[in-house]
């Protein structure tokens, strides 16, 4: 279980009375009570984490402040956290930050790292990548992985205006050789840039490769892409699909996808239907939502499987629920009548209002429509109006000349 909660390293060889103690944990609670924080702070790990003894926040709380009483910055670290995550007292970004802050001035590399993070997120403070760089320098120059991998995002994902390739190369080079398995995946995608002086497709292949050696599966795909394109390499299509296997079996949603097509279509595969749905089946359990929709519009056509409208519209309720603006719309256009299926004001009501709520500006029409026609729902200008003004805002000319002409009725 990953955990925020870094149990510190102590010694016991100046304390007398560890002498006459038979098991590490009654040291640490030996240790604890004379005073030594790092023991303090691992105690309260234990506590934290449930290890041999029973999960008590409380009293992680209570050992984590004893230790900042003590100005031990490993305690700075891990009072944060607690406020960070919310866990044994109420959820406070603001309070965690200044805990990470003063943590962070005492030279502790997990506090300088959290707190990077919140001035890029602007969680906490405000926000600022400046800041967050500075942090996250210091963090790396303690060892710490993760920092190495964030200043190589911030450099080398254009976001902010901080890109600059020869630095992302500097830090997720140094991560990588951390071991850092996603920095490999982006230091290869970096040496694949068109965009980078430095580019060089076969230490874009080697990294690729370190990192499919730790189980990385986005490396995988794009190793099998390089090779079944040719993309930059020798073309080898037996090689790529080899790689695309080996990504979808390790849990790469893409990958699964694409061994859906090529079995739906027969490339460099005998074409199998069944076992197109399969891939396309595990895509969309993965989460990917073009899996989901795929499935929809199969199901609903009878295209390489007997016609299903039940299984369709499982699929276009996952997609919705995953947040896919189209296919929230798509469900209320079935539950007002679409393709045969009964009319559910309700439903129609409620998934436009969620494509709306995340700026479809067709859904926003569509309710104007709805409530000016009152053929489902009460007729309601008022809220026909809201949601044509709403789209007209969006920019939607269909929207606009509704309200023209509704206008012109009125008069």
């Amino acid at each position: 279980m990953n955990s925020l909660f870094v149990k510190p390293e102590f010694q016991f060889d100046d304390v007398d009375a560890i002498e006459h103690a038979e098991l590490e944990q009654e040291k640490i609670e030996l240790l604890a009570r004379s005073g030594n924080p790092d023991a303090i702070c691992y105690l309260g790990c234990c506590y934290a984490e449930g290890i041999d003894r029973k999960q008590d926040f409380s009293k992680a709380k209570k050992l984590f402040e004893q230790a900042v009483k003590l100005g031990h910055p490993e305690g700075y670290f891990l009072l944060g956290n607690l406020y960070c995550d919310g866990t044994g007292v109420p959820r406070n970004f603001k309070k965690a930050a200044e805990l990470w802050k003063k943590g962070a001035d005492l030279g502790n590399s997990g506090a300088q790292f959290e707190l990077g993070l919140m001035y890029c997120n602007g969680v906490g403070v405000q926000k600022n990548i400046q800041t967050a760089i500075k942090l996250f320098v210091q963090s790396a120059a303690d060892g710490n992985t993760d920092a190495m991998s964030m200043l190589g995002e911030i450099y080398g994902l254009e976001e902010d205006g901080e890109q600059n390739f020869s630095e992302a190369e500097k830090w997720w080079k140094k991560a990588a050789e951390n071991g850092d398995a996603a920095s490999m995946v982006h230091l290869g995608e970096l040496y694949m840039n068109d965009d980078f002086d430095g580019k060089n497709p076969d230490e874009a292949v080697k990294w690729w490769k370190k990192a499919a050696d730790c189980g990385e599966a986005f490396a995988m795909f794009n190793l099998g892409l390089a090779y079944y394109f040719g993309d930059e390499v020798q073309e080898n299509r037996a090689e790529g699909l080899k790689w695309i296997r080996n990504a979808a079996n390790y849990g790469s949603a893409e990958a699964m996808y694409f061994m859906g097509d090529m079995y739906r279509d027969g490339d460099d595969v005998e074409e199998d239907n069944s076992e197109a749905i399969k891939w396309y089946a595990k895509a969309a359990n993965a989460g990917d939502i073009v899996a989901m929709l795929t499935l929809a519009d199969i199901y609903m056509n009878g295209d390489i499987v007997e016609k299903d409208e039940q299984k369709a519209l499982e699929y276009w309720t996952m997609a919705a629920e995953s947040g896919n603006v189209g296919a929230m719309y798509h469900l209320g256009s079935i539950y007002h009548g679409k393709d045969g299926f009964p009319q559910d004001a309700d439903k129609i009501v409620y998934w436009w209002e969620n494509a709306a709520a995340h700026g479809g500006d067709y859904a926003m029409v569509a309710l104007g429509l709805l409530y000016h026609s009152g053929e489902l729902v009460p007729k309601n200008e008022s809220l026909a109006q809201e949601w044509l003004t709403k789209a007209a805002a969006c920019g939607n000319d269909d929207a606009k000349q509704y309200l023209e002409k509704f206008a012109k009725e009125e008069n």
